[in-house]
């Protein structure tokens, strides 16, 4: 097994992981430092809302993989009130993360997904699932992390404003962590 990430704080975690037997490369998700069909799959998880160039990383993956890519994104179900509240969450901390200077894009549902696919997916078998929400998280601990989020941006009142609005809502719905949709891409 194989992963690959920038040079940083995440990069030095997974540096750490070589003593179970992951190899760790530094590298870019748009250049993998592999050759072509070097796994039998790659698995780019939460990944595609953290890159500007989400099309180029797929293809990039593809290239890579002999037999496939399972993509995974953040999902949120619209029809469970903690699953909406869990979306509002994730809207604003994204909105903050932009506010400081991150690349972080909303998620992208399954048919995003495969239109970010080289030529729409054609000539790939696809199959999307979506694992449910594995249960509820804390509110407390979600507001004061927000908290202190917001305490290292510059002042905002209408960010400010829309934590007290969120908190509101949090409260009333719950929150629930997201679910992820599943893309199986398999080459042909």
């Amino acid at each position: 097994m194989a992963g690959v990430d920038r040079r940083g704080d995440r990069f030095d975690r997974l540096k750490a992981l070589t003593a179970e037997g992951l190899d760790v490369f530094a590298g870019s998700a748009y250049e993998l430092p592999f050759e072509d069909g070097a796994f039998d799959w790659v698995t780019l998880r939460h990944i595609p809302h953290h890159l500007e160039r989400p099309a180029d990383a797929l293809a990039e993956a593809l290239r890579v993989a002999a037999i496939g890519v399972i993509v995974g994104e953040p999902s949120f179900d619209a029809a469970v009130a903690a699953q909406v509240a869990g979306l509002a969450l994730d809207v604003w901390e994204k909105r903050q993360h932009r506010r400081g200077g991150m690349f972080h894009d909303e998620v992208y549902p399954a048919a995003a997904l495969r239109a970010l696919l080289p030529a729409g997916g054609a000539g790939l078998e696809i199959q999307a699932v979506t694992i449910p929400s594995v249960g509820a998280r804390s509110v407390p601990d979600f507001l004061d992390g927000a908290r202190e989020l917001l305490a290292e941006l510059p002042a905002d009142a209408e960010e400010d404003a829309a934590l007290a609005a969120l908190a509101q809502q949090l409260e009333r719905d719950g929150l629930e962590w997201n679910g992820t949709v599943c893309l199986v891409v398999r080459k042909r």
